[in-house]
């Protein structure tokens, strides 16, 4: 199916016990178990709810992925990435990463012995320079907010493999619709969904090498105990426009970057 035809299918299907187009708001948090330790693959909102399945399942689908997670705020879904470390690991970042991003890694997550290094990403041999021996992760933005600086992923992503390092894309400013980070190597895909997507959450998702290297059941662990939901009203109302939003902010995108990228 084509891009439209998913954003506004997959995750949206009839609901199963009434025949409903449209699926119910289940405001509920807790739900019954057929026997001791038995459900319906729901036992408690935080842990998972029917609204944000079908809201991932879109995401995913969208992106490519095999599994994406909604956040109610884009830097939770941010921190919950930065949480797959341990201290003492390192991280390459864009140098004109998002500014929560840079507040985040430096005034908090430093202090919990992470250790960051803020690079021109769209210099290949920059990124290659600020390698460390503990170096875990790169974090690319690309394009940058609002700075619109261009980053070759596939070309990013080559250091990564070669490092057996763990590559992030932000991609919040070009949408699906326009590039998709999980087909040019990376390994996890972040979105602040208030800007093409849809004007309320963030998600992470995580393709084949997410799965390969064992990071989704990291970040599936990480929804789960920071909590970071959205109310089900909010889940339940992603709507078809992906694709109209995502063309239409493009033709505003497109010619700042070709701006951007002229000598």
């Amino acid at each position: 199916m084509g891009f439209a035809t998913n954003a506004i299918h997959v995750g949206q299907e009839p609901d199963p016990a009434t025949g409903a187009i449209v699926a119910p708001i289940y405001q509920t948090s807790t739900y019954v178990n057929e026997e001791l330790g038995k459900n319906k693959g729901y036992d408690y909102a935080r842990t998972n709810h029917p609204n944000r399945k079908a809201l991932e399942r879109t995401m995913a689908k969208l992106e490519g992925g095999l599994s994406a997670y909604v956040f109610t705020s884009g830097m939770a879904g941010i921190d919950a990435v930065f949480r797959l470390l341990r201290p003492g690991d390192h991280v390459v970042l864009s140098e004109a990463v998002y500014g929560g991003v840079f507040r985040l890694s430096t005034q908090l997550l430093v202090h919990f012995g992470l250790e960051f290094s803020f690079v021109d990403t769209s210099m290949t041999e920059a990124v290659r320079m600020a390698m460390r021996p503990n170096t875990k992760m790169l974090y690319i933005e690309t394009p940058t907010n609002p700075t619109m600086n261009v980053t070759d992923i596939a070309a990013i992503s080559k250091i990564a493999g070669e490092r057996n390092i763990t590559l992030a894309v932000d991609n919040t400013f070009l949408s699906p619709y326009l590039q998709r980070p999980i087909e040019l190597g990376a390994h996890i895909v972040v979105h602040s969904m208030t800007k093409y997507l849809k004007d309320l959450f963030h998600s992470a998702l995580g393709g084949k090498r997410a799965s390969a290297n064992g990071l989704l059941p990291g970040l599936t662990r990480n929804q789960d105990a920071g909590s970071s939901h959205a109310a089900a009203q909010r889940e339940w109302d992603y709507s078809s426009t992906t694709p109209r939003r995502a063309s239409e902010g493009a033709k505003g995108v497109l010619p700042r970057i070709a701006l951007s990228s002229t000598p």
